[in-house]
């Protein structure tokens, strides 16, 4: 799988893009293992967060999500 993901991350456009990609795939292993609807993550997650204080983001990663 690894070397599958290196393949890939060739044909980000750059580092930073690979890095972006990189950062992505890991979310998206993070809510499987969590056995989270990724999409219904992202999108709440991306709600709440301008409302969120920086002491309690780590509320909304996967592990400790709720959705509510």
């Amino acid at each position: 799988m690894h070397n599958l993901g290196r393949k890939n991350f060739l044909f980000a456009g750059s580092n930073e893009g690979g890095r972006r990609l990189a950062l992505f795939y890991s979310l998206l292993a993070s809510c499987k293992k969590q056995q989270v609807n990724p999409w219904e993550y992202l999108k709440d997650v991306l709600e709440r967060m301008p409302n969120t204080k920086t002491s309690h983001l780590r509320n909304l990663l996967p592990d400790l999500w709720n959705g509510q």
